[in-house]
């Protein structure tokens, strides 16, 4: 079980870090490298104890 709970876990972290970049992806590339340099920390540091929010 706690195997399994370690890929969910990197799958959701892969899953999410995919997203930010699509997200960044369309913005100027100024303002995209900007948001990632912002957020990638927060994803980095997210225990998966509850939902990943940008507050």
């Amino acid at each position: 079980a706690e195997v399994a709970l370690r890929q969910l876990k990197q799958t959701c972290h892969d899953s999410t870090r995919a997203h930010l970049q699509a997200v960044a992806g369309v913005m100027d590339p100024v303002q995209g490298q900007r948001y990632l340099d912002l957020i990638s920390p927060r994803l980095s540091d997210h225990a998966h104890a509850e939902p990943f929010g940008l507050k």
